[in-house]
């Protein structure tokens, strides 16, 4: 439960930094990362704008999971059989 716990969050900060970085153009237009859709990876400038659009509700979105993440070790559970 702890690795799956600590998993998730190093996926959620890398996230969090794949995110950021798009935002501010310093991960530019590819097709490993960022949104990947035909009218954002237009130029550099529709993929700057579109990662900023999505960046706070991404943002949210990934905070709120990891506020849910933190307290699941904690939780008890049947063991498996």
């Amino acid at each position: 439960m702890i690795f799956s716990v600590v998993f998730l969050l190093a996926c959620y900060v890398l996230l969090i930094n794949v995110i950021v970085r798009c935002s501010y153009g310093r991960i530019g237009v590819n097709g490993l990362a960022g949104i990947r859709i035909p009218s954002i990876m237009a130029t550099e400038q529709t993929w700057i704008a579109g990662h900023q659009a999505a960046k706070r509700p991404s943002l949210i979105g990934i905070y709120g999971a990891i506020i849910f993440l933190l307290p699941t070790p904690f939780v008890p559970g049947k063991p498996c059989r």
